[in-house]
């Protein structure tokens, strides 16, 4: 990204492709289409202060898992010094984040384009969209955290993915759907709930069987 670029700009940027992502899907919107809807007259805008279209999700992506991982730092930090054995707890610190991203446009838009990524399944795309790939974010930090009072099996089977990617998945469904200031706490506090049952589940004897052939 251009460090000259006036912050408007690069806001008005993000915001464009931010919307027209979330609504259309990714891919579905030219470089030159966001240009226009950003308001600049420049056809090449986008080149030149993000490169090409995987430099500009990176920065709509990058926006706000910046405050994600803020938001969720003090919850993992509580979890660290005290660990709890109520799996809500490490649920909560997963979905709670993501909830508050349901308060502003841009978080919405982040929703819905993390979700499209995490339900394409591949592993640039996951870490694209939880940000796995830069290091020790706090999606890795919570799947180490987790990880104990899981029963092996369900580990086995990614249990701590699948609670990712519905999380994402509930929340981008409730940004498009619409959710009041007023509801928001209850639709949050719903989610953790199902996440929490998708953690804790054991494994049936028929996946079991399965999992042996």
């Amino acid at each position: 990204m251009a460090t000259t670029a006036p912050d408007s700009t690069i806001d008005a940027l993000l915001d464009a492709a931010g919307g027209l992502w979330a609504e259309r899907g990714l891919g579905r919107a030219s470089l030159r289409e966001i240009g226009r809807a950003a308001g600049q007259g420049n056809t090449r805008v986008v080149q030149y202060h993000f490169g090409d279209e995987d430099g500009l999700l990176d920065a709509v992506l990058e926006r706000e898992r910046i405050r994600i991982e803020a938001d969720r730092a003090p919850l993992l930090d509580g979890l660290a010094e005290a660990p709890p054995t109520v799996l809500r707890d490490h649920a909560a610190a997963l979905i709670r984040p993501l909830g508050a991203r349901l308060a502003t446009p841009s978080g919405r838009h982040h929703l819905a384009i993390a979700a499209e990524l995490f339900n394409r399944g591949t592993g640039a795309d996951v870490r694209r969209a939880g940000g796995t790939g830069r290091g020790p974010g706090s999606l890795n930090r919570w799947r180490r955290l987790v990880l104990p009072l899981l029963d092996p099996e369900a580990a086995e089977l990614h249990t701590r993915f699948s609670a990712v990617q519905f999380g994402h998945t509930e929340m981008a469904r409730l940004g498009r759907r619409g959710v009041s200031s007023a509801n928001r706490a209850l639709v949050v506090e719903r989610t953790i709930d199902l996440a929490t049952a998708l953690l804790q589940t054991p494994i049936s004897d028929e996946t079991r069987d399965a999992m042996t052939r």
